[in-house]
This record gives structure tokens, C-alpha cells and sequence, in this order.
């Protein structure tokens, strides 16, 4: 096993002592080598997480635009597309702009962490990995992603129910050849001639 290899070992007695998470999700694990991926993935899975895997940033890409995981977990120093440019493309993404990543390096400098900061990163580990630090990390996140979920969804069920609202609308005459429209609450919404719904060319509001 390499320098870079042990630097990402677990301690095997504090993965046989863990609990299982109250929550799980799907999480994606990015590293270049295969042991880390493994060690990783071991934790996670001991939490009951799914865990996809991939070697490279390019394919980290290719697989949160696929299957939309909770969290990724992304190295930094990988060939090819580093986790700074990788975890950049996620964010400016809007499909993929709120998951979670973080990214796990050796890179102890203030200017690598401005770098990630900069390119989006959510929260950092440094390796040698704790695990009770990642575990924390990892429910931490998870969490917020849930709590993004619901507003997402709410936001969405509330502007679908307007948008059934406005579609039953009362007209109400105004004039002999103009009306307004109300909603189910009385409020005035727009005031509408023949000659603009003719035209086709919208209302004027009130």
C-alpha cells in the first residue's frame, strides 16, 4: 500500500464499534485508488448508505447527472479533471448545484481551502480520514439536503396550486364590454377589455 494509500486508512476497531445512522442516503465516493474507494465505501455502507462509486472526475460527472445523489465525497488530486474542477462543474450545474460535496486531501494549505471555497465545496476532510468525523460530516449534510428537499418541494407544490387557482378564476363585469377577475378570496387580479383578450395581448392589471 502506497504513502497516499495509508494516509486514507480507517482504524479497523473504530469501524467495528459504529452504530448505525438514523438516516441514509445515496452517496457517491470519488478517489482514483481503488483501496481508498474501498475503505470509504466500507464506512458508508456500515451506515447503511448506498454507495456509488467512481476513478475519476470526469466520471463523477457523468454519474451525479445520472443518478442524483445525496452527497459526493470527491478527492482532490486526481489525474486528469482535479476535484476543484470537478466539484465547479457540479455547482454551476442547476440540475446538480445543491448536493452536497466534499472534498477529502492531503492539501493542508489556506490557500487550497480558499480554492474549494471558491470552487463550491461544502465542507472538507483531511486524510488520514476519521471516521467518527466523516460520520458527523456525513449526517450533517445529509441533513441540510433533506431540509433543501422539502422547501424545493414545497416551493413547487405551491406555485403548482396557484397556478390551478388562477385557472378557476371568477370574471366579473365592469362596464358593458370589459370585466375584472378575482380570486376565491375576492382579490382583484386584473382588469380585461374585449379589445385586449381579442388580441390576445394579456391584461391590465389593477
Amino acid at each position: 500500500m502506497s504513502a497516499r494509500d495509508d494516509a486514507l486508512s480507517l482504524n479497523a476497531a473504530a469501524l467495528s464499534n459504529q452504530t448505525p445512522a438514523p438516516t441514509a442516503g445515496r452517496i457517491l465516493v470519488v478517489d482514483d485508488h481503488e483501496s481508498n474507494l474501498h475503505l470509504l465505501s466500507r464506512l458508508l455502507m456500515r451506515d447503511g448508505h448506498v454507495v456509488d462509486r467512481a476513478c475519476t472526475g470526469q466520471e463523477a460527472l457523468e454519474r451525479v447527472s445520472r443518478e442524483q445523489p445525496d452527497l459526493v465525497l470527491l478527492d482532490v488530486v486526481m489525474p486528469g479533471m482535479s476535484g476543484f474542477d470537478a466539484c465547479r462543474e457540479l455547482k454551476r450545474q442547476p440540475s446538480t448545484r445543491l448536493i452536497p460535496v466534499v472534498l477529502i486531501t492531503t492539501l493542508r494549505r489556506a490557500e487550497d481551502r480558499i480554492q474549494g471555497i471558491e470552487a463550491g465545496a461544502d465542507d472538507f476532510l483531511t486524510k488520514p480520514v476519521n471516521p467518527h468525523e466523516l460520520r458527523a460530516r456525513v449526517r450533517s449534510l445529509l441533513r441540510i439536503k433533506r431540509y433543501t428537499d422539502d422547501l424545493d418541494s414545497a416551493h413547487q407544490r405551491a406555485t403548482e396550486a396557484r397556478a390551478r387557482e388562477l385557472t378557476t378564476i371568477e370574471r366579473r363585469p365592469w362596464g358593458e364590454r370589459s370585466f375584472y377577475c378575482v380570486d376565491p378570496d375576492g382579490n382583484r387580479l386584473c382588469f380585461v377589455d374585449d379589445a385586449t383578450l381579442f388580441l390576445g395581448r394579456g391584461a391590465d392589471w389593477a
